[in-house]
C-alpha cells in the first residue's frame, strides 16, 4: 500500500530511479560539487540560447544552437512557446513536474520539441526505432494537462532535435495508448519504494564514470573524504523538487 502523502516526480527522476534506486535517493540528500563536463556545460548554454535567455560565452554552444535554429527554419516549425513549466496531476497522490523546451506547429499539426546537444546514445534499431526517444521523457511530456493552451488539444507527438558536432537529426515519438498507464505504474513503484525506503544499490560499470553519486555510494575516503565533494540538501520528494523551484525563480 502507498501512503497518502503527496509525492512529486519528474521524467529524469524516474529514469534515475529505475537505473539505480540508491542513486535517486542520494540525489535527494546531496548535490555534487564537481563541475559539469564540458559537453554538458555546452548543452546547457545552447538550451539557454534557444530559449532566448542570457548565457555564458561558448563558441561551440553558439555554433550548435545556430545549427538547431537553422534546422527549425528549414523544416518550417512555427514556435508558440519556450521553456514551458507545468505541474501535472498524475494520480491522487502523485504530481509530475516537467519543463518542455518548445511548443510548436509543423505541417502535421501541434508538436512538442526537445533539444539534445550531445548527439550520443541515439542509435536506431534495424526497424528504424530510436529507443532513447521512447523513454520516460516522451511518455511524461505527452500527458495532456488540464489546460492545453495554446493548443486546442495537447500534441500527441514529440520531436527530439539532436545536434551533434557536424549534423542535426530528428527522432520522433507518437503517444501510445499504454503510455499513461505505464507512467502511473512506474511512478507508483517509485513512491512505494520511497515510502518503505526500499532503495537498493545497483552497482555496475556505469558507476565508475557516469554517476555523480559514486563517492558517497562507495564511501570513498581518498585525500579529502567523500563529504568534500558534496553539499547536503533537504530535497524531500513529498514536496516540490527544490532544484526545480530554483529554476522557476
Amino acid at each position: 500500500m502507498m501512503s497518502d502523502r503527496l509525492f512529486y516526480i519528474s521524467a529524469s527522476q524516474l529514469g534515475t530511479f529505475f537505473q539505480c534506486p540508491a542513486r535517486y535517493a542520494f540525489t535527494r540528500q546531496y548535490v555534487s560539487l564537481d563541475e559539469d563536463p564540458w559537453w554538458l556545460r555546452d548543452g546547457t548554454i545552447a538550451h539557454k540560447i534557444m530559449a532566448g535567455q542570457e548565457y555564458e560565452n561558448s563558441a561551440r554552444a553558439v555554433r550548435m544552437a545556430g545549427m538547431a535554429q537553422e534546422y527549425l527554419q528549414r523544416k518550417k516549425y512555427e514556435i508558440l512557446g519556450n521553456e514551458i513549466k507545468q505541474l501535472i496531476r498524475l494520480t491522487s497522490v502523485i504530481r509530475l513536474q516537467r519543463t518542455i523546451d518548445v511548443l510548436a506547429v509543423d505541417g502535421d499539426g501541434p508538436v512538442l520539441l526537445d533539444f539534445k546537444f550531445t548527439g550520443k546514445a541515439w542509435d536506431q534499431t534495424p526497424e528504424g526505432i530510436a529507443p532513447k526517444a521512447t523513454g520516460f521523457q516522451s511518455q511524461c511530456y505527452l500527458i495532456e494537462p488540464d489546460d492545453p493552451a495554446p493548443f486546442n488539444k495537447w500534441p500527441e507527438r514529440i520531436h527530439f532535435i539532436v545536434v551533434d558536432e557536424d549534423r542535426v537529426e530528428m527522432y520522433p515519438y507518437t503517444r501510445r495508448p499504454d503510455d499513461l498507464r505505464e507512467i502511473r505504474q512506474a511512478a507508483a513503484m517509485m513512491k512505494k519504494s520511497w515510502d518503505k525506503q526500499w532503495l537498493p544499490k545497483v552497482r555496475g560499470h556505469l558507476c565508475a564514470r557516469y554517476c555523480e553519486m559514486r563517492r558517497v555510494c562507495f564511501q570513498e575516503e581518498g585525500e579529502f573524504g567523500w563529504r568534500y565533494f558534496y553539499d547536503p540538501i533537504s530535497n524531500d520528494p513529498y514536496k516540490p523538487d527544490v532544484r526545480y523551484e530554483k529554476e522557476i525563480e
